[in-house]
This record gives structure tokens, sequence and C-alpha cells, in this order.
């Protein structure tokens, strides 16, 4: 997976697994897999890195960007954003997003 043994201690990960089965876990129970969730910068102990209110595991699913409070770059934070994915159509209406089950 390329992770050191300190790095891994620093996420919470056991260097002392296989890192293939290290990786293959979820030890913050966000729904993000580990390995995924280091390849994307999210740190393991943050449900929602970006703090717009969105969960990670869940802005993952609905293709959010999970570093940026607004993925499509048009100054209207996702949690606000009617059409987070459209950078030319925000209504600025509160949403809520459905959560995955």
């Amino acid at each position: 997976d390329g992770a050191t043994d300190g790095d891994e201690l620093l996420f919470g990960l056991d260097p002392t697994i296989l890192d293939a089965q290290n990786l293959d876990t979820d030890v913050n129970h966000d729904g993000v897999d580990d390995s995924l969730g280091l390849t994307l910068g999210i740190a393991l102990s943050n449900f929602d890195v970006d703090r717009d209110g969105i969960p990670n595991t869940d802005e993952v699913a609905f293709g959010l960007d999970p570093l940026h409070g607004d993925s499509d770059g048009d100054g209207v934070p996702d949690r606000t954003d009617a059409f987070p994915l459209d950078r030319n159509l925000s209504l600025c209406n509160k949403i809520t997003l459905p959560t995955l089950a």
C-alpha cells in the first residue's frame, strides 16, 4: 500500500498486520475503507474532513469531494448548494442530502 509503519501508527492502523489486510478495514467506521481514505488524504479519525456538515462517507457516495466544502467550485458550499456537482446551477437553498443506511 505504500504506507510506512510510522504512518500506519499515526493513523491508528496496526503495522504488524500485512498491509493488504490492514487497509481492507474501516477503523473509524465512517463507511470509507481505510485504503481509500488514505489515498484521498482523509484522516482516519475525522468523519468530516472539509467540515461542511456532510460526513465523508456520504460525500464519497454522492460523488462530492470530501476534501473540499464546495465540490463544484462555484462558491456555494455543498451543504447549501442544491446542485453541488454543477457549477452552473446553484440555488442557495439549504438542502438535506439523504443518508445512506
